[in-house]
């Protein structure tokens, strides 16, 4: 199952702002930096700022690769894949050769 978390910078401050000042552990139990790295407390800690620009920035740097010459690194590693069924399937088009 693919796993969208975060479609957007809009998307992704809701989450966390919604989501609000959690726990380090999930169910007081569980430590989340442990279980899945520090990605989730550190949204959480950014957003939890108020600060949309450096929110922003955190999410473009963590979230929405830009750099070309990375994402072609990532494809030919097989790290990262393309799944263009969600763009087809809302409309987006032909599929891209990106």
């Amino acid at each position: 199952m693919l796993h969208y978390a975060c479609c957007g910078f809009e998307t992704f401050w809701t989450k966390y702002v919604t989501l609000g000042r959690f726990s380090d552990r999930w169910w007081n139990r569980y430590d989340i930096v442990e279980a899945i790295g520090p990605f989730h407390l550190l949204a959480r800690d950014v957003v939890a700022s108020g600060d949309r620009d450096v929110a922003r920035a955190f999410y473009r740097r963590r979230i929405a690769l830009q750099d070309s010459r990375q994402i072609a690194d990532l494809l030919a590693c097989g790290i990262l894949t393309r799944f263009p069924q969600p763009r087809l399937i809302l409309g987006g088009g032909r599929q891209s050769t990106r």
